[in-house]
């Protein structure tokens, strides 16, 4: 082979090579651009979701506290003060929580449907102590904060 071919054949490697690894370094780009937006979409959800809870706590709380008087003293309604701030509530709960569903992994999401089952347990007509509540509320709100912080990459 003379010296043209020689070089003529280090020309075409040359670029195919230099077009393979542009392909492969845009297929990293995509790769990591997909994996920042989700951390983007989980961080959001799960933000919003975090923020629910001490409201949805304390209006639940009142709730619970309502319905409970008025059963024991033998009422046969409840008359609701402030019931859109239940709704708005209970509204931005199960919104915080759908956000949850769509981005979060089947542990994570399983953690956010427990904290939302034991915050709702507030309006539940006083079967249990209101202490107990509360500790099942912190329990899977630290059980939900640990897996948001393993998806996120902080901990």
């Amino acid at each position: 082979m003379n010296a043209e071919w020689v070089g003529l054949v280090g020309v075409v490697v040359g670029a195919v090579l230099g077009g393979a690894s542009q392909i492969v370094a845009d297929g990293i780009r995509r790769r990591d651009e997909r994996k920042r937006t989700l951390r983007d979409e989980r961080r959001a959800a799960y933000l919003e979701f975090l923020a629910a809870v001490p409201r949805s706590m304390g209006t639940f709380q009142q709730m619970g506290t309502r319905f409970t008087e008025a059963f024991s003293s033998g009422a046969e309604s409840v008359k609701i003060e402030n019931s859109e701030s239940m709704t708005d509530s209970l509204t931005r709960l199960m919104l915080a929580v759908s956000a949850v569903e769509l981005v979060a992994p089947a542990d994570t999401l399983g953690a956010a449907r427990m904290l939302q089952g034991n915050l709702m347990m507030f309006m539940v007509p006083r079967v249990a102590d209101a202490n107990e509540v509360v500790d099942r509320v912190v329990k899977s709100q630290a059980e939900f904060t640990e897996l948001a912080k393993r998806d996120l990459g902080l901990g």
